[in-house]
């Protein structure tokens, strides 16, 4: 006798078990045939694991075997947490690994929230007043680089400015030393250096006029230091070259102030 009921309590276990089983499938969608034939041959086997049919409907006959397999699983389930021993096959140990994975979705979602929040916190400092390094640094390099372009163009100043220059210097010449009298007021007006900066100013104009976009910063700085200081320094030459020439000629400037 007790025999028989170790081997029905056994049963038992194991016919829970596939129902557990049976209704994963189902959930899933899929049938096992292996798992409905061990269930079926517990069923033969012992006619107490066989749960009672319910009575028919009126209108239709329903198959009852879902609404009951569901009822007998929940009993089992409650059953089952007090039991200690219990078999599991392959297939239904797969449903709790997947479970057990679910709560870390959250986690992991709630870590790429804060990733993308941080770099937020940085915006305000980047869109001060204070302009960053890495940007000066490349607006000086950009400087420097347009420097470099204009100091290998052509010169702005052309060889007709510098006869100019060199013409005015001699004729301001000849007048300090016939007519003009470089301590007078209208001497001191009439100089090479002024009239070099209007010859500077009206070039400056001019190309002004004909291309806009050559004149910048970096021109102008070049234009300075490559053809002002040096064309001053051929109006001085040209000045004292002649005021030395007349003199070896034999005509004096009209005040020794000069």
């Amino acid at each position: 006798m007790n025999g028989k009921t170790v081997e029905l309590q056994r049963a038992r276990r194991r016919y829970k078990a596939l129902l557990r089983e049976r209704q994963s499938l189902a959930s899933s969608g899929s049938i096992d045939p292996v798992v409905e034939n061990e269930i079926r041959k517990l069923e033969d086997t012992h006619a107490e694991l066989r749960p009672p049919f319910p009575p028919p409907l009126p209108d239709h006959a329903v198959a009852a075997s879902p609404p009951l397999v569901s009822s007998t699983t929940g009993e089992e389930g409650a059953k089952q947490s007090s039991s200690g021993a219990r078999t599991v096959s392959p297939s239904s140990e797969l449903q709790p690994k997947s479970s057990t994975q679910q709560p870390y979705a959250p986690i992991e979602k709630w870590c790429v929230t804060d990733l993308d929040t941080e770099p937020k916190a940085h915006t305000p400092h980047a869109r001060g007043g204070v302009q960053p390094p890495a940007r000066r640094d490349g607006h000086l390099v950009l400087f420097l680089l347009r420097l470099f372009n204009e100091t290998h163009q052509r010169s702005l100043l052309g060889f007709r400015n510098c006869v100019a220059i060199a013409s005015l210097s001699i004729a301001v010449a000849v007048l300090h030393c016939t007519v003009l009298d470089p301590s007078s007021r209208i001497g001191s007006l009439v100089t090479p250096s002024l009239l070099c900066c209007l010859v500077h100013a009206n070039n400056l104009a001019a190309l002004f006029m004909r291309r806009p976009q050559r004149l910048s910063v970096p021109a102008l700085v070049v234009y300075v230091c490559f053809d002002i200081v040096p064309s001053i320094a051929l109006d001085v030459v040209a000045y004292h070259l002649s005021l030395t020439l007349m003199q070896f000629c034999g005509a004096r400037p009209v005040s020794f102030g000069c």
